[in-house]
């Protein structure tokens, strides 16, 4: 696989169904430009983490142990997406 030219990161907090769509969003619109997704979630009591792993393989799943927090949750994921230059963070809520 090529270098991802962007990442994608979103942070979730018992948001599965919104964070479905949004990645079938990201996943069905997105072309031309190779990239990664970095989900952080946000220590979910909602079924999240598990509809990502079945759902979407692909993602790279951050799960942190309590709430960090929007931006601090950010942090984790550009950490860890350090090879790209460029990153993209969406917070889902509702």
């Amino acid at each position: 696989m090529n270098k991802p030219d962007v990442s994608i990161i979103l942070v979730s907090y018992n948001t599965s169904q919104l964070t479905k769509n949004c990645l079938d969003s990201i996943f069905e619109k997105t072309s031309g430009v190779n990239f990664d997704i970095w989900v952080v979630d946000n220590k979910s009591s909602d079924n999240s983490c598990e509809m990502i792993k079945n759902k979407f393989p692909q993602v790279n799943l951050i799960e942190n142990d309590k709430n960090l927090g929007f931006g601090s949750a950010n942090n984790v994921a550009i950490k860890q997406a350090k090879e790209n230059m460029y990153s993209c963070s969406i917070q889902i809520q509702y």
